[in-house]
């Protein structure tokens, strides 16, 4: 976490710089570390229709009070694992079988 966070709401969601697409993060750019704000940055230029497919099937509440996160936003938690692997050692795995919010 970047050591300037905050937890601050005024301003909030703000535009995110540099997006092609109009995309609103809940965070200052000052507060987000730049590699973060890359990121953003590419998931703002992906096809719109790419975007909606990764949702398809997914539950979930729609209205303005609800925020997440595409599940392409997400890293592969076994390839991060596996990437790590000089410097952790794997005692157990487990499965994602639902993910409740809220």
């Amino acid at each position: 976490m970047n050591s300037t966070m905050t937890t601050n709401t005024h301003g909030l969601p703000v535009a995110l710089p540099g997006a092609e697409a109009e995309t609103l993060m809940w965070a200052h750019p000052h507060e987000v570390e730049p590699q973060a704000l890359d990121q953003l940055r590419n998931i703002s230029r992906l096809p719109s229709e790419l975007v909606v497919a990764q949702t398809a099937g997914v539950e979930c509440r729609k209205d303005a009070g609800v925020v997440d996160e595409i599940p392409g936003a997400c890293k592969d938690l076994g390839a991060v694992i596996e990437a790590q692997d000089d410097l952790v050692e794997v005692v157990a795995r487990l499965t994602t079988l639902m993910c409740v919010k809220g």
